[in-house]
């Protein structure tokens, strides 16, 4: 049996002090406290790297800028203080998505926590949470806007129920068994995620119109992929867990169509497959996780997923 060593003891999250960005700090608080870990709140100054700062104009946009900066910074502190989490606040100079990954590397970090979206005005989370997630090594935890959000923190989620992706993939079998290890430890159920690529119309009727695709071959389909999945389940020890098989055009959407049907709240994916049908679920399938998901995606890298494995 292949099981991840998913011990979280030091928790990265990853802040541009946005109010958008403060929405990690409730979900990096609940896994903390799921696994007794230590967060660190880092802020990269990228404001820092910008040269002219002899400019009477730049020095004093500088000062006003720290000053906004501390304000926050305390800020943040206070939100993790009422959630009863122990902070330590790292403020670097740099490339955000660069100063990241690097002081994950180089501090044992085992998770990093990052909002999808920043504040353009303060900050390019946007564009730094896929930066981060391509190219960490360790799984990355990127948190999206709640329903009605209107700006500030928020409360520690309820993490209750988790979506896991398979291709049946080396790599999503393993991260399966991350995604499982890491809802036992948040006391939630695992339900697994199959998305088959439905078939197009091959050709058309006439000029205006497609033929559509017959019931009867989508429930045969749809029978065949099942029943490769429940093989699948029980090939990897894991036959009696919870899964569907979906059809969809996109993985993606598939995915989080079927995690809202569920009900959950999280999706666990991993970052590449190996697969013969791995092209479906890579790639362009977590950039489209992150854009359109609104639930929480845990993207869980290919490096972490082989050096984390015992037979």
């Amino acid at each position: 049996m292949i099981t991840p060593a998913m011990d979280i003891r030091h928790i990265l999250v990853a802040t541009d002090l946005s109010a958008a960005a403060s929405i990690a700090y409730g979900h990096s608080a609940a896994v903390a406290r799921a696994w007794g870990a230590r967060v660190t709140l880092l802020y990269v100054d990228e404001l820092a790297e910008v040269g002219f700062h002899s400019s009477a104009d730049m020095l004093t946009y500088i000062d006003q800028v720290g000053a906004v900066r501390q304000a926050r910074l305390a800020q943040a502190e206070a939100a993790f203080d009422s959630a009863g989490i122990d902070v330590t606040v790292v403020e670097l100079p740099g490339h955000a998505a660069t100063e990241i990954d690097r002081y994950a590397d180089d501090n044992a970090v085992d998770l990093i926590v990052i909002t999808r979206h920043g504040d353009h005005r303060t900050g390019p989370l946007g564009s730094t949470s896929q930066r981060v997630v391509r190219s960490a090594t360790v799984p990355v935890l990127v948190v999206h806007e709640p329903q009605g959000y209107d700006g500030g923190a928020v409360a520690a989620p309820s993490y209750r129920r988790l979506v896991a992706a398979t291709d049946f993939s080396e790599d999503s079998t393993i991260g399966l068994r991350a995604a499982v290890h890491y809802a036992a430890r948040l006391d939630a159920a695992t339900r697994v995620v199959h998305v088959w690529q439905s078939p197009g119309s091959a050709l058309p009727l006439n000029d205006t119109e497609l033929p559509a695709v017959p019931q009867a071959i989508i429930d045969e389909l749809q029978a065949r992929h099942g029943a490769r999945f429940a093989s699948w389940l029980s090939q990897v020890g894991e036959g009696a867990l919870d899964h569907a098989v979906v059809p969809g055009h996109s993985a993606a959407v598939g995915l989080i169509a079927a995690a809202i049907d569920w009900q959950a709240d999280l999706i666990c994916v991993p970052s590449h497959g190996t697969g013969a049908v791995a092209s479906f679920l890579i790639g362009s399938t977590v950039d489209r996780l992150l854009t359109f998901s609104p639930l929480p995606v845990l993207v869980f890298p290919q490096v972490w997923l082989k050096t984390h494995v015992q037979g």
